[in-house]
């Protein structure tokens, strides 16, 4: 059996695919940042540490870099906390996000959360409280999920 096509019907082929193509890359890319999204709160939210400058919860946030072009970035927001206003912690989280952006591969999808103050690893792994864990989790089930990865 053999198939043939014109270079009509060829381009128009060529033409559904790529659109299709463009709407599955829009579609992962929407459900990327809704999973970073969804991480910030979720550490922001359920973090049971008593943050006294505020510096923690506000430096945490989220990059969604698609070939080496930011596409969202967001998350980190001044909380006030006991004795500060988190000012700090945003400015600290922006810078880093940009260091790391500097870093990633050129040619993929990339979403990364993070806290950006330097003691974040020192409150959840030395005093265990939960920083980012829950929400590593939490990104996991979701991809998992709206992906169908299971």
């Amino acid at each position: 059996m053999a198939l043939e096509f014109n270079s009509s019907q060829l381009q128009n082929l060529m033409a559904s695919i790529s659109g299709d193509i463009e709407m599955l890359k829009e579609t992962v890319i929407k459900n990327l940042a809704f999973i970073g999204e969804t991480a910030v709160k979720r550490a922001r939210d359920v973090g049971n540490y008593k943050d006294w400058t505020g510096n923690l919860r506000s430096s945490i946030g989220y990059l969604l870099v698609y070939n080496g072009r930011t596409i969202y970035e967001g998350g980190q927001k001044a909380v006030s906390g006991t004795i500060g206003n988190g000012t700090d912690g945003v400015a600290t989280s922006q810078s880093l996000l940009n260091r790391i952006k500097g870093e990633l591969p050129s040619d993929r999808v990339v979403l990364v959360v993070t806290a950006g103050m330097s003691y974040a690893w020192y409150v959840e792994n030395v005093h265990h409280r939960d920083v980012l864990a829950s929400a590593e989790l939490e990104a996991d089930r979701l991809v998992k999920k709206l992906f169908e990865l299971d």
